[in-house]
């Protein structure tokens, strides 16, 4: 998906360019339960509530007049990781697949008159990970998280479609509490 659209038949304006000016950060909180299969395997399951803000740069063009807004966004997911992986303890080493259903979103670019957005109900992505359990209370993981595909993020502006993409390149670092 591209990350600039330059739109040309927004109502009040000449035309309008929108491209993500960076993601700003975002935060995940859940449960997981962790399946030790024998000594060197696992299976580990996950539901994780995902917040995500993002930031776009909207430059607007009205009658030979140039205006730059920043816009802001948040989007609300439920994430299901599922992994499997080698646990040669302490460490963990996982693949897995991540579904994720869209919740809603807080959006400055659906109060200009003209554009509408819609999300798919669920995508889907891989993610690959590396853990270390400390003193059986606390474990410490870094994940990768990628999507390859273009899913869920379609903005539509005087009945032409433009598709996003909704599932970001990203590094998870989180610390789980073990009961």
């Amino acid at each position: 998906a591209e990350d600039e659209f330059l739109f040309e038949q927004v109502p009040n304006f000449d035309r309008i360019k929108l491209d993500l000016d960076e993601a700003e950060y975002g935060f995940q909180l859940g449960l997981l339960y962790h399946f030790q299969l024998g000594n060197t395997f696992f299976f580990q399951p996950e539901i994780l509530f995902n917040s995500s803000n993002f930031e776009y740069n909207l430059e607007s063009f009205q009658n030979g007049n140039v205006d730059d807004l920043i816009l802001n966004e948040t989007y609300r997911f439920i994430d299901f990781p599922l992994q499997i992986g080698l646990s040669p303890h302490p460490f963990q080493f996982g693949v897995g697949v991540v579904p994720q259903i869209f919740i809603d979103s807080d959006s400055e670019l659906s109060q200009i008159n003209g554009i509408q957005q819609s999300f798919n109900d669920a995508t889907y992505a891989w993610t690959a990970s590396a853990g270390l359990d400390i003193l059986k209370t606390f474990k410490l993981e870094i994940r990768y998280e990628n999507s390859e595909e273009l899913l869920g993020r379609t903005i539509v502006v005087e009945n032409d479609r433009y598709d996003f993409e909704s599932r970001i390149q990203q590094w998870i670092f989180s610390l789980a509490i073990i009961f």
